[in-house]
């Protein structure tokens, strides 16, 4: 089992929002002030933050375990304890929910299609960000790290599959999109920092003999470039789903 004691305050020290994704999100979304946006899984509070200093208001949460006191903290928004085996809102609530980045941590996506439905208006939206097993082989860092893409591939869900599975569920599929920034990736010492501290949590799943050999290569391609390199950004998948309705 992996060792995730200080999981949530590593997440916090190392991982910010991609404001262009967001950006990318809110439009998928078509949210607007005044509507209600459930962020699934919201870790500590990253997008939330994001989402306020846009000037929306009408937020909510849910996590798990010590993420839930450190979100609430961080954006005042009161994060609920839920999963995709119980979401504690009231039918038909939401107008528009995210997931960003975890729904490679469900494995029963019939029961979160189903709760998902239950929570969410007709006529509105899900924005899922996600990777593709083609985006997951093209993270540079797999070269460290010989067995990692094959245990996140394990992990991940192909876009059709989430696609299928949300249309049991009464979404029909408004689109899936490759989303790059157009910006290769600095990798720096705050870079390697993250890595190290396994800010990732694939990095956890892997044997630890495996990782300290990987860290060992890093560091040497660090020093070979004089601190600093750029590897090209393996980009996220937005698949965008729309409750009970095809246009």
């Amino acid at each position: 089992m992996p060792n995730n004691d200080n999981y949530s305050k590593i997440y916090l020290a190392h991982r910010v929002a991609d404001i262009s994704l967001l950006d990318a999100v809110i439009g998928n979304l078509q949210f607007k002030e005044g509507m209600r946006l459930l962020d699934f899984g919201c870790g500590t509070g990253n997008y939330l933050l994001a989402l306020q200093d846009k000037g929306f208001t009408e937020l909510y949460a849910l996590d798990k375990d010590d993420m839930i006191a450190i979100a609430t903290e961080r954006t005042g928004v009161a994060v609920k304890s839920g999963s995709h085996l119980s979401i504690p809102f009231e039918d038909s609530f939401f107008d528009s929910i995210m997931l960003i980045a975890m729904i490679h941590f469900v494995d029963d996506l019939d029961s979160l299609f189903m709760n998902l439905s239950r929570v969410c208006k007709e006529g509105g939206r899900i924005v899922i960000v996600t990777q593709s097993h083609k985006q997951v082989d093209a993270r540079f860092y797999n070269r460290y790290f010989p067995s990692l893409a094959g245990i996140d591939k394990q992990r991940y869900h192909e876009p059709e599959r989430i696609i299928s599975v949300a249309e049991k569920n009464g979404f029909f599929a408004q689109g899936v999109q490759d989303y790059i920034s157009g910006e290769d990736l600095v990798i720096d010492d705050s870079y390697f920092n993250l890595v190290r501290d396994k800010s990732f949590f694939v990095l956890r799943l892997l044997p630890e003999d495996e990782f300290n050999k990987g860290m060992v290569l890093f560091e040497q391609e660090m020093k070979q470039n004089g601190g600093q390199f750029i590897a090209p950004f393996a980009g996220w998948t937005l698949v965008t789903l729309q409750k009970g309705g095809d246009s």
